[in-house]
């Protein structure tokens, strides 16, 4: 017998979520490896990863077989009480032809929709519908058929049997033998199961229940059920599958378990050669869009195109139409679309931009604001003609080959954003148009990343979590770092190899990294079909939400399979745009079209300029302001690129960009044949599209054909590599230049510049909106910041960010009032913001609409305000003003205008009570004078005077009921007081970490934890008049200080030691004193230390920021990368010359000391006053700084090199000898140990000792 005679049919994969180790693509290699000619793929309840499957076999040489281990409920699906139906029994399905296949995915979906309990499961009802074209295998044993045959019930197994014949055919069901030793009753089922296989003619077949490829993966699986679990490996008690051997076991050892019953080994291969399953792809299945009286689609495309071009391009109403001075002539205009039509039409996508187009129109139609477009469709003019983008392609200089290559036939991919507010509108809206079985959201899986891999398997061995988040964190935090590349590190590497116990964690963690652990809803992808999708994919119900119905497969099997997948994205900053303009609209009577703005504004551009961007979408981080006060953007290229090159690696760039632009520095050209194309960028490469029209100027490439060289080059793949180079330099012989110069423009400019280029498309796009931010917050600033408030609606954080944000703007921020708030904050006619009534806590939605309605008369009555107390009491139905509500409205300042908010608070229920009459005398009105009068009732309220609520009381009353202080702030006034007593917050630094600080706050939250041992500790956020900071109670000192914490009129004084957590300053609390803050109030007065015109800052002080900002990869998928910022800091002298040069440079060591000609003292002498304007050009734009004594030796900085380089990271750091600053280009991980081993060098050399 040959491996080939032998198939694995029953494999696992990691698609069992947590079950099994292996992906598909590896069962097939080992298959392949086995020398086994197919396998067979049951993932467990589920088929997510059946194309993965298919596709690997295929490209393997290996025949795949589609299979599910589905799960047969013990009476119907549909019964779902605990006390039977935990009971479930598994049954292994495998498709034998496309009926069986497309058969297996309306099982899947069914038992997933319909029989889900804990397990999803199909019944008797469900299999004999959709039998057909599969094969039954008994499965393991759990099954229904070994449990009978364990139990030697042949009554049950001849039922069993009549059954599943009945279902899936009289050939097509199988006893299924497993030589699994440690499975208790595997043997005995198998011994009955061989007896009854004679009795009832049931053919036999050999699997192996396969859950990882080999033997040594055993360890690896066991660790991953202990994930699951969330157990110990050392547990006894657990659930585990080691006392069996469950890998894929070659066809020789099969062949040998079962020489008592060839006939199973045989069997299998049996199956195999019946099963027979062709997916096609490549082949895409658009839905056909309703045209109107019979026309085509194309022709209907063509239509719409040619009435946008009339209305987008007033002076091209045909193509013959003068120019009239025009940049782009009429001719020009109706080429490009007919050139883009032709492309669309001949790869038969005129549908797909007949869908778009109608989704984007429907879309405003309802008022929803739509972005201005997302990726490489702003390139195409027919986008621009159908309204599905909002910038025109020719005036930007966009392409259409970087979106749909003729040479390429590939599915376009127009992404949409919408406000997200109302994006589930828009999605509505095609489930209706389309039908709900064809419109389904797309399912995405977590999967185990490299640091939560290693975490996870720490934990199963029992290492303490502190442990191992300090070895997880020696992995580098980029995205998308994977184990194999953190080993590469000198410090993972020195961990690993000084303790067995951590080179054993990893070792796990290398296998189980990047396997599935869990399904999820896509963030916004949506498959729309031309027929049920159940044809083409099974469903169910997203986790924890019952309403969302999901795919099983991920977004690229369903592309393999050509099915039509769409992006529907809520973007935050539309919803922003949509809310401003509603208020502008509502409060000036004008009615903005944001789409048609004048994009060289000038208020704008000096707003961008200031750096005043808190809220404009992309541009409000630290780093990115600072850079445009520095650029002083003009024109909205500078914005495009901005956002294109505001990434890590290109960032680099920035600082050229802008001497460039300001004459700083001389514009070069790699080649003077290449200025039309960069001269646009003053010479900085950016763009994607520049190298696509370097390769059309200088190798006379087709811009579809340089689209494919692009490509190449970011796919990296050698072979093809090669050949888009030989063709360059060919093409550029043929034009004239050398050999040599084509191939040095290629390898030197071209290639380098294609693996960061920006897509110029999605840039403008995004550019676009921050424009349009930017330009209604220049505008129109009130109500810009009202609804850049409102949608931060919950996060107090940001909300008390953009509030200082508004007051520097001269917009006071008040607390809400009955009379003026609307539901969101409220713009006012004076300038002024209000806070909405759905601000405070305890007032819900529904309450609010009802008070608005009756005070503004959208119930029917007089539009008039509240003029008491007692008319709000009347007016408001009972219902809706009961205590909690009242007391929540006086506390945050609501109801001031009316009643005195002390009184309001103390004596809230006399009014309770005064409306529970008004309400009784109301309904005592007859009917025939309830039109003429308001219901009697006593004249007013009768309060009792109280002496006015003192200041601190009702700030502490605002941040109770609106999650801040609004009207002042505890603090005001105290900054050089507590600054003379303590440290303040912002002026904490990274210098700062390791060091014992004491700072002096008021308490704004206290989250409580409690630790393994029930131990309770506490992380508090303490709060200064110059930002806030979080603080780690541990046990010890939390049991000494924790009543102490909360009290009222508070000021906590705590010492403690600085570190870093997360990108941010943090203090671990050693000791707390409490403090009264009245008492310290009056002391600052009477010292002359207060000062109530005295600002705050809300912020966190001087931390280090980390921002995520996008790239994109190859296919055009969006990607996050981390930027690493510092707050700003003074200007400091950067030193030049040869020894400040050879430190930029990277400090090689080969380069002799009488090289550098002088030393630092006399470098520093001789250039002290010269100022880098631009600062530094490096990733982190404050880097941390390490003061040298003046003499440092070449040895010293040859000795911080290496500490560098052991410490890899994102952090820059730079040297500061006197005020000198050099930077250095080697990015670290600061840390504690980082920083002793940086002082313990310095400490040595400074001595004047070697080492």
């Amino acid at each position: 017998m040959t491996p080939q005679d032998f198939v694995h049919l029953h494999c696992h994969s990691t698609y069992s979520l947590l079950e099994a180790l292996p992906t598909p693509e590896e069962v097939v290699l080992r298959a392949k490896e086995l020398g086994q000619s197919a396998v067979g793929l049951a993932d467990k309840g589920y088929t997510y990863g059946l194309i993965e499957l298919y596709k690997a076999a295929k490209k393997h040489g290996i025949k795949p077989i589609l299979g599910i281990e589905t799960y047969v409920a013990v009476r119907t699906r549909l019964d779902k009480e605990s006390s039977t139906d935990m009971r479930r029994y598994p049954l292994v399905l495998l498709a034998e032809t496309l009926e069986g296949y497309e058969n297996l995915l309306k099982l899947a979906t069914k038992a997933a929709l319909e029989g889900m309990y804990y397990k999803p499961r199909v019944d008797a009802e469900l299999l004999s519908l959709y039998g057909r074209g599969l094969i039954a295998l008994s499965g393991p044993i759990g099954g229904a058929i070994p449990q009978a045959a364990l139990a030697e019930d042949g009554e049950r197994v001849s039922e069993l049997v009549k059954a599943y014949r009945g279902f899936f055919g009289e050939e097509n069901v199988y006893f299924e033998l497993m030589d699994l030793q440690g499975v208790p009753g595997q043997r005995e089922a198998n011994q009955q199961l061989i007896r009854f296989s004679k009795e009832f003619n049931v053919p036999l077949v050999a699997t192996n229940n396969c859950h990882y490829c080999r033997r040594e993966d055993a360890e690896a699986h066991d660790v991953l059920l202990c994930i699951q679990k969330n157990a110990n490996v050392h547990d006894t008690g657990r659930f585990s599958m080691r006392d069996s051997d469950f890998s894929m076991r070659s066809s020789e050892e099969m062949c040998a378990l079962f020489s008592h019953v060839p006939t199973a080994i045989e069997q299998t291969k049996v199956i195999a050669d019946r099963c027979d399953v062709t997916l096609t792809f490549g082949k895409y299945k658009i839905p056909t869009f309703p045209v109107p009286n019979g026309k085509t689609e194309s022709v209907f495309l063509r239509e719409k195109c040619e009435a946008g071009i009339r209305r987008k391009y007033p002076h091209a109403q045909e193509p013959s139409s003068p120019a009239s001075g025009h940049r782009f002539s009429p001719a020009s205009i109706w080429q490009r679309m007919e050139y883009e039509l032709n492309v669309i039409t001949h790869m038969g996508f005129s549908g797909y931009f007949l869908i778009v187009a109608d989704i984007v129109e429907e879309a405003k139609k309802r008022g929803i604001t739509v972005g201005p477009g997302r990726g490489s469709a702003a390139g195409s003019i027919v986008s621009y003609a159908l309204d599905i983008t909002t910038l025109d392609p020719l005036e930007h200089g966009l392409l259409f080959e970087r979106f749909l290559n003729p040479d390429r036939v590939t599915m376009p991919d127009i992404d949409m954003d919408f406000a997200d507010t109302r994006r589930d509108e828009v999605l509505e809206y095609v489930r209706e148009k389309f039908g709900h079985d064809r419109v389904v959201q797309i399912c995405t899986f977590g999967t185990l990343a490299a640091r939560a891999a290693v975490k996870d398997v720490g934990r199963s061995y029992g290492i303490s979590f502190n442990e191992m988040n300090s070895l997880a964190k020696l992995i580098p935090d980029r995205p998308g770092t994977t184990l194999q590349e953190a080993l590469e590190t000198s410090e993972l590497k020195a961990a690993i190899e000084s303790d067995t116990q951590y080179r054993a964690v990893i070792d796990i963690a290398l296998k189980l990294e990047g396997k599935a652990r869990h399904i999820s809803v896509h963030a916004c992808g949506v498959i729309i079909t031309p027929e049920p999708a159940t044809t083409y994919t099974a469903l169910q119900r997203a986790p924890k939400d019952d309403t969302t119905i999901i795919t099983q497969y991920d977004a690229k099997p369903l592309e393999d399979l050509g099915l039509l997948k769409m992006d529907f994205l809520g973007l935050k900053n539309l919803t922003i745009i949509q809310t401003a303009l509603a208020i502008i609209k509502r409060m000036h009577g004008v009615d903005i079209d944001i789409s048609t703005i004048p994009l060289d504004d000038k208020q704008t551009f000096a707003l961008l300029s200031r750096g005043e961007t808190t809220g404009v979408f992309q541009l409000e981080s630290a780093g990115m302001r600072r850079y445009l006060k520095q650029l002083k953007p003009s024109t909205f290229d500078d914005i495009t690129a901005m956002v294109s090159l505001y990434r890590p690696g290109p960032m680099e760039k920035i600082p050229d960009y802008i001497k460039c632009k300001h004459g700083e520095k001389k514009v070069s050209y790699p080649h003077p044949d290449l200025e039309p194309v960069l001269s646009s960028t003053y010479g900085v490469g950016i763009y994607q599209e520049q190298i696509l029209e370097m390769a059309r100027v200088f190798a006379g490439f087709t811009l579809a054909e340089a689209d494919l060289l692009r490509r190449a080059i970011g796919k990296k793949i050698k072979k093809e590599l090669d050949a888009q180079r030989e063709k360059f330099i060919s093409g550029s012989i043929a034009k004239g230049y050398s050999r040599s110069l084509a191939a040095s423009i290629f390898d030197d400019v071209i290639t380098p510049f294609a693996n960061y280029g920006f897509n110029k498309s999605h840039g403008a796009c995004y550019a676009r909106i921050a424009y349009e931010t930017a330009y209604l917050k220049a505008r129109y600033p009130t109500e810009f910041m009202a609804a850049l408030l409102s949608s931060e609606q919950g996060d107090t954080d940001r909300i008390a960010i953009e509030i200082e944000e508004a007051r520097a703007m001269g917009i006071e921020v008040l607390p809400p009032d009955i009379n003026e708030s609307q539901a969101d904050f409220t713009a006012l006619s004076n300038g002024k913001i209000r806070f909405g009534l759905t601000a405070i806590k305890g007032v819900g939605e529904s309450s609010v609409a009802h008070i608005i309605a009756i005070r503004d008369g959208n119930d029917g009555s007089d539009h008039r305000p509240f003029e008491s107390i007692e008319q709000f009491a009347k007016r408001v139905p009972s219902k809706i003003l009961n205590k909690k509500i009242l007391e929540s409205m006086a506390k945050s300042g609501a109801l001031d205008s009316l009643v005195e908010r002390g009184v309001a608070v103390s004596q809230y229920q006399k009014i309770v009570e005064y409306n529970k009459s008004s309400a009784a005398n109301a309904a005592s009105q007859t009917d025939m004078f309830e039109h003429m009068t308001e219901p009697s009732s006593a004249a007013a309220i009768s309060f009792e005077k109280e002496a006015p609520v003192p200041d601190h009381l009702k700030l502490l009353w605002e941040k109770e009921t609106l999650g801040l202080y609004v009207s002042s702030h505890p603090l005001t006034g105290m900054r050089k007081y507590i600054g003379k007593k303590a440290r303040l917050i912002s002026s904490l630094k990274n210098e700062d970490i390791g060091k014992r600080v004491t700072i002096a706050g008021i308490l704004d939250t206290e989250k409580m934890l409690r630790t393994k041992k029930g131990e309770n500790m506490a992380v508090l956020t303490i709060e200064d008049p110059t930002g806030r900071i979080d603080v780690t109670l541990f046990p010890r000192v939390y049991a000494q200080v924790g009543s102490i914490i909360d009290k009222p009129d508070s000021v906590l004084v705590i010492a403690g030691s600085i570190d870093m957590r997360g990108g941010t300053l943090h203090m671990k609390g050693e000791a707390i004193k409490r403090a009264s803050l009245s008492s310290m109030i009056a002391k600052a007065k009477e010292a002359g230390m207060f000062d109530i015109n005295d600002s705050l800052s809300r912020q966190r002080g001087k931390n280090r920021q980390e921002e995520e900002v996008e790239t994109l990869t190859e296919d055009g998928d969006i990607l996050m990368e981390r930027v690493v910022t510092e707050p700003d800091e003074a200007p400091s002298e950067t030193v030049y010359g040869p020894v400040a040069e050879w430190i930029r440079s990277g400090m090689n060591p080969a380069v002799p000391a009488s090289a550098l000609g002088i030393n630092l003292e006399s470098e520093e002498s001789s250039d002290t006053g010269k100022k880098d304007a631009l600062g530094s050009s490096l990733l982190t734009v404050s880097p941390y700084t390490i003061t040298l004594p003046t003499r440092a030796p070449r040895e010293l900085l040859l000795a911080l090199k290496s500490i560098f380089e052991t410490f890899p990271g994102s952090e820059r750091v730079q040297l500061r000898i006197h005020d000198t600053i050099i930077p250095v280009p080697i990015a670290v991980t600061l840390s504690p140990l980082l920083l002793k081993r940086i002082d313990d060098a310095i400490a040595r050399y400074s001595s004047g000792a070697t080492p």
